[in-house]
């Protein structure tokens, strides 16, 4: 099976260790308005308005951080690649990227206002979650996969 395009699975581990942190950071920066000083960059130049201010990027490097994280727990090779882990990943994909697009099509019917932009601005996560939760899941139950072909086989 050729997995050319996944990280070593060794990028799991670091992105399970570091994903901590960022989410921790992430949830300082919007419940309590948290910024680290250093990330502070004075006369920046707003593409909105034209203004020159100063600009924070904790946010940004909590985003960036637990996108990274994400995508090293997603796409990193598990230790032993054939092909019903292939299968997996690629039916996962699949199922993430649909189930994203209802749940996107739900919220933009029920929900308004600054709520709609915090839901859609998290839900720039939902891909990558949904498709490590399912593909998880799924090597979880392949003992049951595997059992079950057993007895079918015997009778």
């Amino acid at each position: 099976m050729n997995s050319k395009y996944l990280l070593p699975s060794g990028f799991k581990l670091i992105g399970l260790i570091l994903l901590i942190p960022c989410l921790v950071l992430g949830f300082w920066v919007v419940f309590y308005d948290f910024n680290f000083k250093f990330l502070t960059i004075e006369n920046f130049r707003s593409i909105e308005n034209d203004l020159v201010t100063s600009e924070n990027f904790t946010n940004e490097l909590a985003i960036i951080g637990t996108m990274f994280c994400l995508f090293c727990i997603a796409f990193s090779r598990q230790k032993i690649e054939d092909e019903f882990i292939f299968r997996v990943r690629l039916e996962s994909l699949l199922w993430a990227t649909y189930l994203n697009i209802f749940l996107l099509i739900g919220i933009t019917l029920t929900v308004y206002s600054f709520a709609f932009y915090m839901v859609i601005t998290n839900m720039m996560f939902g891909p990558l979650l949904l498709f490590i939760a399912r593909f998880n899941y799924i090597l979880y139950l392949k003992p049951l996969f595997l059992a079950g072909k057993g007895e079918h086989d015997e009778k």
